[in-house]
């Protein structure tokens, strides 16, 4: 798909069929997020894949109704200790990377045909005690992802934006 369309094209979806993904569609997912740029290429990230119906249902049963129905899910993480640090602000980049590493995902999912919705409404130590997580690993990320329902639709203030005027500063 051209790029621009994919980006216009991609909503977050929040109705999915109960069709689970392949093997090769989690494998192209997922080497989406193996090449995303990370900062000094440290590839700090831990993605946790969600593919069956046991962790699905933990997973619904720490998110509530945020997992949508969905039959696939990625949680992101990152390592704390092999993120790179700012050398001006001593700031980690374990949040960009997985950020970034998400984003290439997300998109990758929509250019074969599949949905997603960016979940960020979790209890990080809920999560992390649900899915035995290591405490060297920032959980940031949920990435819910499937087939959409067939009456999925975009919510109502996917088309809703402000314009580049009020947004963007131009020195």
């Amino acid at each position: 798909m051209e790029y621009h369309e994919l980006i216009r094209q991609r909503y977050s979806v929040r109705k999915y069929s109960d069709r689970a993904l392949t093997s090769g569609q989690i494998d192209e997912i997922l080497m989406a997020g193996n090449i995303a740029p990370t900062a000094r290429d440290n590839q700090p990230q831990r993605i946790y894949v969600m593919e069956s119906k046991e962790a699905m249902a933990k997973l619904a049963d720490v998110i509530g109704p945020m997992a949508f129905g969905a039959p696939n899910a990625f949680l992101i993480c990152a390592d704390k200790d092999e993120a790179a640090v700012g050398a001006f602000d001593g700031r980690s980049f374990a949040e960009t990377d997985a950020t970034i590493v998400t984003t290439h995902m997300m998109l990758a999912a929509h250019d074969i045909g599949l949905g997603t919705c960016w979940v960020g409404y979790f209890d990080p130590k809920v999560v992390r005690e649900a899915f035995s997580i290591p405490d060297n690993e920032a959980i940031y990320h949920i990435l819910i992802v499937g087939y959409p329902a067939e009456d999925a639709t975009p919510g109502p203030l996917h088309a809703k934006r402000k314009t580049l005027g009020a947004t963007v500063r131009v020195l």
